[in-house]
């Protein structure tokens, strides 16, 4: 829908452009014309900005985006380990998230400023690809935060009635005890060259 508004406000601005070129000695003699040029000069670019900052945010949310740079090749192939204890690759393989948002729908924060956050860090790894050194291993920011699993799992019964949650979810849900204490292995990008592959991958 965003590429669909974005590509109309191009043409918009194309139209624009060419209105421009044939009537601007025309237009400002008239009090339409003088509107026209207020409109064209206040009102398209922040249409533009906001369309296209609209398709940008949208875009740079998809799995497609994520794994694009060579480094996160290994993540990629990762969501396809045929092991349920890797949990990526279970909630990939068994459509738990959106499958064209996983990785944003797992590493971004479900707090009120989690998106803004999510894209800054974003622009981070952006930089550091063009600009600066990938290191050898890549690490989280900060410790993964239990409230990324429990903003889908808090409620759902097969999370409340598993044995080893029951006398741990205060805990669990207070971030005193980790999830990933029990869920530790990630992507497992370690044991990609020993494991089997879903689908052949």
């Amino acid at each position: 829908m965003s590429q669909t508004i974005a590509l109309l406000t191009a043409a918009f601005a194309l139209l624009c452009a060419v209105v421009l070129f044939f009537a601007l000695d025309k237009l400002p003699t008239t009090r339409g014309g003088w509107i026209a040029i207020g409109l064209i000069v206040c009102a398209l670019p922040a249409l533009a900005t906001t369309t296209g900052t609209t398709y940008a945010v949208q875009a740079s949310s998809s799995t497609e985006f994520c794994l694009e740079c060579h480094e996160m090749e290994d993540y990629g192939r990762s969501l396809f380990i045929d092991d349920r204890s890797v949990l990526p690759a279970v909630h990939y393989q068994y459509r738990l998230v959106d499958r064209d948002q996983v990785c944003y729908a797992c590493h971004t924060d479900y707090a009120m400023w989690g998106d803004l956050k999510a894209k800054l860090n974003g622009l981070k790894h952006v930089w550091v690809h063009y600009l600066g050194e990938v290191p050898e291993q890549i690490e989280l920011y900060q410790p993964y935060p239990n409230y990324n699993c429990l903003h889908c799992h808090e409620d759902a019964r097969s999370y409340v009635e598993a044995g080893p949650h029951r006398d741990q979810l205060e805990a669990l849900s207070s971030g005193e005890r980790s999830c990933l204490e029990c869920h530790g292995q990630g992507h497992a990008i370690e044991r990609l060259e020993e494991v089997e592959f879903w689908l052949g991958q």
